[in-house]
């Protein structure tokens, strides 16, 4: 059976990395531990492969999560893989498109929320009426506001946000928004 292991440098980098990416690697971890070498290259999870223009042929990648992955090093004999490193997907740099509730959780290297205008964040649908329940209304906005900062620290490295019209008003109270 396969076996990984961690690279020394790689177990400081471990710890630093966010919880869902960790939770990844000890996944891949778990694989290596439970799989045969066959069923390794074959799980389309784990997605075990050559790195191509790599100068070392035992260079390989692994799937960590959607948006990482990490390069192990494959030995010449026996069956224990050294993990690396972890680090961005190359399928980050893609085009992702969804609403604030799929993005929850993931990151990417630079993301986009558009129609950030005052008709549709807070969106009306999700806060119930002052007159109704003034306490239920104001756990609502704070439910909506935390969403817009989930969606908006998704990015890593940049972030634009756009609207037409006028601003929602937690862009306004961050200051973000000018009207």
């Amino acid at each position: 059976m396969p076996h990984l292991a961690f690279d020394i440098a790689f177990c400081q980098q471990l710890e630093k990395l966010e919880k869902h990416v960790r939770n990844g690697v000890f996944d891949a971890w778990e694989k290596f531990e439970r799989l045969t070498l066959d069923q390794l290259f074959k799980d389309p999870g784990l997605k075990l492969e050559s790195l191509r223009g790599a100068r070392d042929r035992q260079i390989r990648t692994i799937r960590i999560t959607q948006g990482y992955r990490g390069v192990v090093l494959a030995p010449e004999t026996g069956d224990t893989f050294v993990l690396l490193r972890v680090g961005p997907h190359d399928e980050a740099t893609e085009v992702n498109v969804g609403t604030m509730h799929t993005f929850k959780g993931l990151e990417y290297r630079c993301t986009a929320v558009i129609g950030v205008h005052d008709r549709a964040l807070p969106n009306p649908s999700a806060v119930t009426p002052e007159e109704v329940d003034r306490l239920q209304h104001e756990a609502d906005l704070a439910a909506e506001r935390c969403l817009l900062f989930v969606t908006c620290t998704r990015a890593r490295d940049g972030l634009y946000v756009s609207w037409a019209g006028q601003p929602s008003p937690f862009l306004v109270e961050a200051g973000c928004g000018t009207t």
